[in-house]
């Protein structure tokens, strides 16, 4: 019986003990492990004023790009945008994008077959499509007309209307 409680004493020890040395290690490999690809794009999109981003391999490079927009002009009910790239290889010159005030959103998609991620454009206040910027696998992008792309941007809204749709039973 001794021994019994003996143990059941030491117990919550052992497990305080156990427990601040699980911290620590955990604290260590995150302090140095690799982060998380694509992270230090969200707080850089984040740090410059954007909400509005897109986060994928725009440059067939196999890591993360960055593509967020920005307000230059606003003037209602119409506003200037910059579509600004920062790619693994570098920045490049921002796209020039004119669309309603109150923002853009922008969403990867491939939307011609390619393999390579484009860019749907759309207005967040009433899904108003703005433009499709097609990518040929180096970050170059061409505006195409929204009319050779029926389907794009259906797959980001239906998600947003899944993720926001309440079920009441």
């Amino acid at each position: 019986m001794n021994l019994h409680r003996a143990l059941q004493r030491l117990a919550p020890i052992a497990l305080a003990i156990l427990c601040v040395g699980t911290f620590l290690v955990l604290f260590h490999v995150a302090r140095s492990g690799p982060e998380v690809p694509g992270t230090h794009l969200m707080r850089t999109a984040v740090a410059q004023g954007s909400t509005h981003f897109a986060i994928a391999d725009f440059d067939g490079d196999q890591q993360p790009d960055l593509a967020m927009i920005r307000v230059t002009r606003e003037d209602s009910p119409r506003a200037e945008y910059s579509l600004e790239l920062r790619l693994s290889s570098g920045r490049r010159e921002p796209i020039v994008l004119l669309g309603p005030a109150g923002g853009l959103e922008i969403s990867p998609e491939d939307v011609n077959g390619d393999k390579f991620a484009d860019l749907v454009i759309t207005s967040p206040k009433d899904s108003e499509f703005i433009t499709i910027l097609l990518n040929d696998g180096k970050a170059n992008f061409t505006q195409a007309e929204r009319s050779s792309f029926p389907d794009a941007g259906k797959r980001a809204a239906s998600n947003l209307r899944r993720k926001h749709s309440k079920k009441y039973t």
